[in-house]
């Protein structure tokens, strides 16, 4: 596969995505996915040096995290490591309960509050239930727009894979 890339790679000095789209449908047809997406993912990698320097960093991100959501389980790894990280800090720095919940508050569980910031839909009942301040409010939000980011990933890489014309 490494060699069909390279071969692409030297015979377009400039970037064009048709060569690397066919290359792709040749071998989605041949019953070759995980090359065809292999090849893909080459694909998105040349294109990110045609890009501006922020679109460049942009684009390693994605490259590093889901891998353009060729490898969306990848996002279920970084999920875990967010979470994990999420809930070693809260449990360095609990959160008092909310103002609002009228004496009510379940039991602080740092773990259960990483995930429920982390996962976008999923509601446990936790991250209404406390009130976190300073750095952690920092930490919360960052927890809650990385899980949006990579479960929205996730889920487009996903449907990717099960969608075989794509």
């Amino acid at each position: 596969m490494r060699g069909r890339v390279a071969w692409l790679r030297a015979a377009t000095p400039e970037y064009s995505s048709e060569p690397y789209e066919r290359l792709a449908s040749a071998l989605r047809a041949s019953g070759e996915d995980s090359e065809a997406r292999e090849v893909l993912l080459a694909k998105q990698r040349r294109r990110r040096e045609t890009l501006t320097p922020a679109g460049r960093v942009w684009g390693w991100l994605q490259d590093v995290t889901v891998g353009y959501g060729y490898r969306p389980g990848r996002a279920a790894v970084w999920m875990g490591v967010l979470w994990a990280l999420g809930a070693v800090y809260f449990s360095a720095h609990p959160a008092p309960p909310a103002a609002d919940s009228g004496g009510y508050a379940p039991h602080w569980s740092p773990a259960l509050y990483a995930l429920d910031l982390l996962l976008p839909v999923i509601d446990l009942g936790q991250d209404n239930a406390w009130r976190v301040s300073g750095a952690g409010q920092w930490v919360a939000s960052s927890l809650t727009l990385l899980g949006w980011m990579l479960a929205t990933t996730a889920a487009a890489g996903a449907s990717r894979l099960l969608r075989r014309g794509t």
